[in-house]
């Protein structure tokens, strides 16, 4: 028993110590998760060889990472069942910071299926589910938060509220010391001042960030923010600060080749050189980057651009032709460039119309559930309660069931008692009126009669009258027992009670126990002494029999109930009542029902 003990002790202490390594092996994964996901991403599927192993709670914070880990190598979301699943379960299961990644997933999910409104309303649950106050709270998730919504609406043209979002997901990065996240959100304003038009906001951001990446040390980053701050310096006029941000762009950034050539999905920037070359009025080198987007540049905003470029050229030269030309390009670029707007406001119109119908069918489905709730909590009720009224009905009968078979057997012992005072009593006056008759005859005999034999006999007579007088009210006291009452079962005879074999099988019947070959002998014997012409007619008709059929004659003839007999041969009382219907035919020719059977064994002596 020591030994079991010991090796269930070590069994534990290996589970406990391998369960502690795969929560080390997630948490290894989620820790280089930012800054190499594709590693995690391995880890987690070296990790998932157990899954089979895993309980629930560890099984879907694994799945949540594995998720987390395929979003962040850009893999596209195809629905957002699986990410539904993560947030319902953690909203009810995880930590605040659980529900945060959760609901944020959701929200990605729903972005790449086209779903703005719904991935917005995701993020927010996702900020609702934070508790900023706790000591772990993952203030760098929360930064990613804010950094999405103020994607969707700068999508949108929401440009404050995409501030504000940037704004708020800088300060969450700066709480989780994520300097580059951070920067890069503030990064992104220029764009939206840009928009604005707020050219002072533009240069007052920019030279914050330029300042601020260089004393981190990221100077190629610094010099790649300065492409949108050149033109709005050139829109102001600052045309040498123009020029000196060309020259750190240009020198720094890191997106220029050899030959001065920049990358490509970057070529707006020729147009800025361009312009910026038409401020300065060097209209060869603006018509030659003009030229160059307009060949590089295939999409429509740099041919927009560059056909603009080149018009405001022209017409600077006085060259009004050529200027027509790209003004009449420019404008079928921006008419195409509008029909484009158009087309993606007809979107964010369809993907609203999608939420508002998402919304009002996620209220219907709502409201359904409630109803379906309440019908369920009803039939709930309605089934305890009769499964109640069921319970107490059955244990009520039962009760009354033994109640009866109790007043049974008490009956039962009664009229044994009765029938055995019957037959002293019975006894008793046979012995006077033998005493009665053998003193008289002696006193004949002597010829004689004296007082004293007269008063002997009138007290011999009296106490005779008196147990004849008792034996009267006993036989009647048996023949009230003997009647059916209310407790449904049916007493035996006397002349059954008088037999020595019968009460200690009925004991023994009376409780359905099968009884052996041996005490079905007695029974057959106790039948033919106190049935002999039952016993007789059942002798006749046993070839017509079965066993069961023969023994169910048997055991309705000494009063057994149907039900006792279903108990005794092993069988259902749906069986007993068929064959006592059936053995109407066999043994008496008509067809009727168990009780007209019954009716006619018992009517047989």
């Amino acid at each position: 028993m020591r030994r079991l003990l010991y090796l269930i002790l070590i069994c534990l202490t290996l589970s406990c110590s391998e369960s502690e390594e795969r929560r080390m092996a997630l948490h290894r994964a989620v820790s280089v998760m930012n800054d190499a996901p594709d590693s995690a991403l391995h880890i987690l599927d070296s990790l998932g060889k157990y899954e089979s192993q895993f309980g629930r709670h560890f099984r879907m914070q694994y799945r949540l990472h594995r998720l987390n880990a395929l979003n962040k190598l850009d893999t596209l979301f195809r629905s957002t069942e699986e990410a539904q699943q993560y947030a319902d379960y953690f909203d009810s299961h995880g930590t605040p910071n659980e529900r945060i990644l959760a609901y944020y997933l959701l929200g990605r999910a729903y972005y790449d299926m086209g779903e703005s409104p719904m991935a917005l309303e995701c993020y927010q649950t996702a900020i609702s589910k934070a508790d900023t106050t706790a000591k772990d709270c993952d203030y760098l998730q929360m930064s990613r938060v804010y950094s999405q919504m103020a994607y969707i609406f700068w999508q949108q043209n929401l440009l404050k509220r995409n501030l504000d979002c940037l704004n708020t997901a800088s300060h969450y990065a700066w709480m989780a010391r994520d300097t580059v996240s951070a920067l890069l959100y503030m990064t992104h304003k220029i764009d939206a001042y840009d928009a604005m038009q707020m050219y002072d906001s533009v240069m007052r951001v920019t030279n914050a960030m330029l300042e601020n990446y260089r004393k981190c040390g990221y100077d190629n980053w610094a010099a790649s923010i300065l492409g949108t701050s050149i033109e709005s310096l050139i829109k102001i006029g600052n045309i040498r600060k123009a020029k000196r941000y060309i020259d750190i762009y240009e020198s720094e950034s890191g997106f220029f080749d050899s030959d001065g050539n920049i990358d490509t999905g970057r070529e707006i920037y020729y147009y800025i050189k361009g312009h910026y070359y038409l401020a300065i009025n060097k209209q060869d080198s603006a018509e030659y980057y003009f030229r160059k987007e307009l060949c590089d540049g295939k999409d429509f905003n740099n041919q927009n651009a560059a056909s603009r470029g080149l018009a405001m050229l022209f017409q600077q030269q006085n060259r009004t032709d050529s200027a027509a030309k790209y003004a009449m390009y420019s404008y079928e670029m921006n008419d195409s460039v509008y029909a484009q707007m158009s087309t993606k406001e007809i979107e964010k119109t369809y993907s609203l119309y999608n939420y508002i119908h998402y919304q009002e069918s996620a209220l219907q489905e709502k409201l359904k559930a409630e109803n379906e709730q309440k019908k369920f909590i009803i039939l709930i009720s309605l089934f305890v309660i009769l499964i109640l009224f069921v319970a107490y009905y059955v244990r009520r009968e039962r009760q009354k069931e033994k109640y009866r078979h109790l007043k049974y057997e008490e009956n039962i012992s009664s009229l044994a008692q009765l029938q055995s005072e019957v037959v002293m009593l019975k006894q008793q006056k046979e012995h006077l009126e033998r005493m009665l008759s053998d003193e008289r005859d002696v006193r004949i005999k002597q010829n004689r009669e004296s007082e004293s034999f007269g008063l002997y006999a009138e007290a011999l007579q009296q106490t005779i009258a008196r147990k004849e007088e008792r034996i009267s009210e006993l036989q009647s006291n048996i023949l009230s027992l003997t009647l059916k009452d209310e407790t449904e079962y049916t007493l035996p005879l006397p002349e059954l009670l008088q037999h020595p074999s019968y009460m200690a099988l009925h004991k023994l019947v009376v409780k359905g126990l099968p009884p052996t070959e041996d005490q079905w002998q007695e029974i057959t014997v106790i039948v033919k002494d106190v049935f002999p012409n039952f016993y007789e007619f059942i002798q006749s008709k046993k070839a017509c029999l079965n066993e069961k059929q023969f023994n169910t004659c048997l055991l309705l003839r000494l009063s057994v109930k149907p039900r006792t007999i279903a108990c005794i041969l092993n069988v259902t009382p749906a069986y007993i009542s068929k064959i006592r219907s059936e053995m109407c035919l066999v043994l008496f020719g008509f067809k009727g029902t168990s009780k007209d059977f019954d009716n006619r064994i018992m009517q047989i002596c």
